[in-house]
Formats: C-alpha cells, sequence, structure tokens
C-alpha cells in the first residue's frame, strides 16, 4: 500500500495577525454592558470640578444627565446618594463655568418620554455681587426645586377631570340653560337689564369701593373683638342665652291669654266712655280751681303777709263832714300823742 500525504497551505502572517487581533476584538466586546458605556462624551476629569447638590426629591434622575445653563450642558451628574432628610446629587462642572453662590438648581423633564436633568439659573432678583462656588460646595434644599414631573401633572390632570368639578360645572350649564328664558325677546330684555346694572356697577366703582372697604373694616373689628364672641358663646353664657329662649316662650304663652282677657272685657267699653265726660269736668273744674288758688297765692303772698309783717297806714288826706281839709290839725293831734312823725 501507499501512503499519500496532502500539502499543507499556510497563510500569509499579515492575514493570520489581522484574524487574532478581530477575534480578540470580538471575544472582548462579549465582556461589555452596553447600559455601562456612557455616550454623551464626557469632559476629562481634570477639566471639571465637583460640586454638591441637595434636593428633596430627585424622581428618576439618571447618572449622566447633563447640567445646563442657559441652554448649554456644562457637566454631568457623578453620583446620587439618597439620605434621611434630602437626597445629594455630585455634580461635575466644566472648569471654565464659574457658578454664583445663589444659583439656583432645579430637576426638570421637557417632554413625557424626555430625561430628567439639572437646570442652573441665576436668581430673580440676583445683585450680581455673590462669591463664585468653589470645588466641593454644597448647594442647600433652600436653593434648589424637586422636580415637576409630567407623569405627576397628568396624575393631577386625570384626578381633576375624573372628580366631580368638571361635572359640577357641566350641572351648572345647565341649571343655567334650564332657568334661563327660552323665548329670545325675554332673553334679550334679560340680558339688557344684566348689561345695565353691570354698567351701573362699573359706573360707580367709588360706592363698590367704598363699601369693600366698609366691609373689611367692620371684619378687622369683628376680629378684634374675639374675646369678646368666646365670652359670649361661652358655655356659661349660652346657659343665659338658653333661659332667655325659655323666657320668651312663656311670655309667647303669655300674651294669647291677655289678649283673651280683654276681649272679654269688651263690656267695659261703654263704662270707660261714660266716665271719660265725667273725666272732662273734673279736669276744667280743677283748672278754674287752680287759677282761684292761683290768685288767692298772689293776694297772701304780696298783700297780707307784708303788712302783717310791717303794718303800716298811709292817710293821704282828712276832711270833716263840710268838705274842709283838716289834715294839718289831724296831724298835730297825731305828733301830740306819739303816733305820726
Amino acid at each position: 500500500m501507499s501512503r499519500t500525504r496532502s500539502a499543507v497551505r499556510w497563510l500569509p502572517r499579515r492575514v493570520s495577525a489581522a484574524i487574532v487581533v478581530g477575534a480578540a476584538v470580538v471575544l472582548a466586546g462579549c465582556g461589555v454592558s452596553p447600559a455601562n458605556m456612557d455616550m454623551r462624551n464626557p469632559l476629562s476629569d481634570g477639566d471639571q470640578y465637583e460640586l454638591r447638590l441637595q434636593f428633596a426629591d430627585v424622581l428618576n434622575l439618571p447618572i449622566g444627565a447633563r447640567i445646563s445653563l442657559g441652554g448649554l450642558t456644562v457637566g454631568r451628574v457623578k453620583a446620587v446618594d439618597l439620605g434621611e432628610d434630602a437626597a445629594t446629587v455630585t455634580v461635575r462642572v466644566d472648569k471654565t463655568v464659574s457658578l454664583p453662590s445663589d444659583i439656583h438648581a432645579s430637576v426638570l423633564q421637557d417632554t413625557l418620554l424626555g430625561e430628567a436633568y439639572v437646570r442652573l439659573e441665576a436668581p430673580e432678583k440676583s445683585t450680581g455681587e455673590a462669591a463664585p462656588l468653589r470645588a466641593g460646595a454644597v448647594l442647600p434644599l433652600s436653593q434648589t426645586s424637586p422636580p415637576r414631573s409630567v407623569e405627576s401633572t397628568l396624575t393631577i390632570l386625570a384626578d381633576y377631570f375624573g372628580s366631580g368639578s368638571v361635572q359640577d360645572v357641566s350641572k351648572t350649564i345647565t341649571r343655567l340653560n334650564t332657568a334661563l328664558p327660552k323665548d329670545r325677546p325675554q332673553f334679550d330684555l334679560l340680558s339688557a337689564q344684566l348689561n345695565r346694572d353691570v354698567t351701573g356697577i362699573g359706573a360707580n366703582t367709588t360706592e363698590v369701593n367704598r363699601l369693600l372697604d366698609s366691609a373689611s373694616e367692620m371684619a378687622d373689628r369683628i376680629a378684634k373683638q374675639e374675646k369678646n364672641f368666646k365670652d359670649t358663646l361661652s358655655p356659661y353664657h349660652m346657659k343665659y342665652w338658653s333661659n332667655q329662649g325659655k323666657l320668651m316662650s312663656n311670655i309667647g304663652v303669655l300674651l294669647p291669654a291677655v289678649g283673651g282677657m280683654l276681649q272679654q272685657g269688651s263690656w267695659l267699653i261703654p263704662l270707660m266712655n261714660s266716665s271719660s265726660d265725667l273725666f272732662e269736668l273734673l279736669t276744667a273744674d280743677m283748672v278754674s280751681l287752680g287759677s282761684a288758688i292761683h290768685g288767692g297765692s298772689i293776694l297772701v303772698n304780696k298783700n297780707l303777709v307784708p303788712f302783717l309783717q310791717k303794718p303800716v297806714v298811709k292817710i293821704d288826706s282828712v276832711t270833716n263832714t263840710a268838705g274842709q281839709d283838716v289834715s294839718p290839725g289831724a296831724l298835730k293831734v297825731l305828733r301830740l300823742i306819739g303816733q305820726a312823725r
């Protein structure tokens, strides 16, 4: 037997080297997870400085999320640490970006399926004199805002539309349509009247403002009298008001009885009418008696009392039976006996 030896043909050395390198790359790629690959091309660590931001909630903020300032990406999220009171987000910011110490940070999500990111923005009333943040600085909770996710907004809207609010509005509109007149002229008349009322209110805004000011002032005064109201409505005083209610109830029972008594006493009316004439005569006599008493009082006080206190007789003349004036002789006689001066 003869043995046949087949010839072995070797590949060129360069081709063999290329095959070995390709196989090594394929095998190395099998141990790499795409989830661990950062596809955002972050800056190198040497070109960034580190900051820590404290948030009350970070929602689903991923590692590597962008840091936005004025619409530009200035850094990336490095780590998220959850604590008892706050979540600390460690970020790395480009060294060429100087952030003031009063910067405000918030976690946002632009679209429903969009990725959450951190937005930095200066406060509205910034003085521009705040010192820049240094590497390792911490932004407190007072300078951060928790995320407002689209999911939360949609949940609130769903609760609102699913609750009775919209249905109540629909019922209100239905009631208005039922209450308003179906006749078009009547509806136009009602609309015109309403327009006049609104126009009148608009033309008298001063009075409306005065009314509102008065109501506000009255409310303030009532608020200042809170202690008095509490005392008035206390259990002790409420017992007093309860007794007052019972008293009024008893009076309410008594009044009909008094009315019945008066109704039964209607026979007294003729007697009282007859007595009224008598009282009128007595009144007239008492007026005359009063005038007489007044005249007698004048006589006694002005005439009798002064005379009795100091009796004085004034004689103007003395005449005899012949009509001759004998006053001088009578005066001499009275002087002689000491009865005249």
